[in-house]
């Protein structure tokens, strides 16, 4: 027996050594067919809404103002620069799957002098040097392939976060463009609510002066102009903080704010149907 000890141990440690080395990674997940139903609605969507939905309304100036925000706005220059860094760690993440390769070189000069007493020397020193090294790392346990897909997938999620920015972005333009366009018909409307309101005045006025009218009528009508004139500072203060909003959105400075030509709203000619509320959420990204 003491003969066979010292080999069951050697025996044990090499099978210990081999099946350390084995290659480990995690089991892979895959979904059960029963849990997920292939679809998550009976009804399909009613409409194909379109990526650049803008344009339904036909304004070029509209179009103009959403394409300044895509290119200027600096928040979604931020997500681009995200983006950018995503893929790059992408890129970087699967390197390691391949050799690395160094290549270096070095070159060197100078002079040295012998004296013997009886005679000196000089002479020139010329070095040079080359060198290339490899470098590779095996992947056993699949540490660079999973570190790879994690980045890879990283980068998709970044490129939604971009088309979700950009969406919003252009949502909030065209809001804010709707807004400032709505705020100028409410002063068309303040404007000849008030001119009307001026005009019963003096014929509240004048029915006074004939004793038609009492004092009462005539203080009625001119506070409902003071109502009428008072109306429309507020709305001009709505409309210049529309305005200024959208000046951010567009990545401009604050004096650069931009000069809406149109006057009224514009109806487009077809309004894609949206059908449910949960529908709405197949055009997210």
């Amino acid at each position: 027996m003491k003969y066979h000890c010292p080999i069951v141990i050697i025996s044990l440690v090499v099978g210990w050594s081999l099946l350390s080395c084995a290659p480990f990674s995690p089991d892979r997940r895959v979904p059960d067919e029963e849990m997920l139903p292939e679809a998550f609605s009976n009804k399909a969507p009613t409409s194909d809404i379109s990526q650049r939905w803008w344009e339904t309304f036909d304004d070029d100036q509209l179009n103009m103002l959403v394409e300044e925000a895509l290119s200027a706005n600096y928040s979604l220059r931020q997500n681009w620069a995200r983006l950018k860094q995503a893929r790059a760690l992408a890129v970087k993440s699967g390197a390691g799957l391949y050799p690395d390769l160094s290549l270096e070189g070095s070159a060197s000069m100078g002079r040295s002098r012998t004296d013997d007493g009886t005679s000196a020397a000089e002479t020139n020193v010329e070095s040079y040097g080359l060198g290339l090294s490899s470098t590779y790392e095996i992947d056993f346990w699949g540490r660079i392939r999973s570190e790879r897909e994690a980045a890879t997938l990283a980068a998709a999620a970044t490129r939604q976060d971009l088309n979700a920015a950009a969406m919003t972005l252009t949502a909030n333009v065209a809001i804010r463009w709707i807004g400032i366009l709505s705020q100028r018909m409410q002063k068309q409307l303040l404007q000849r609510q008030l001119e009307a309101n001026q005009t019963l005045e003096e014929l509240v006025e004048l029915r006074f002066h004939k004793s038609l009218a009492s004092a009462l009528d005539v203080f009625q009508q001119r506070q409902l102009v003071a109502q009428s004139r008072a109306q429309i500072p507020l709305v001009e203060q709505s409309e210049r903080k529309l305005l200024n909003e959208l000046t951010v959105l567009l990545g401009r400075s604050p004096h650069e704010v931009p000069d809406i030509e149109s006057r009224t709203l514009i109806v487009p000619t077809h309004v894609p149907a949206t059908g449910i509320p949960a529908q709405l959420l197949t055009a997210r990204p």
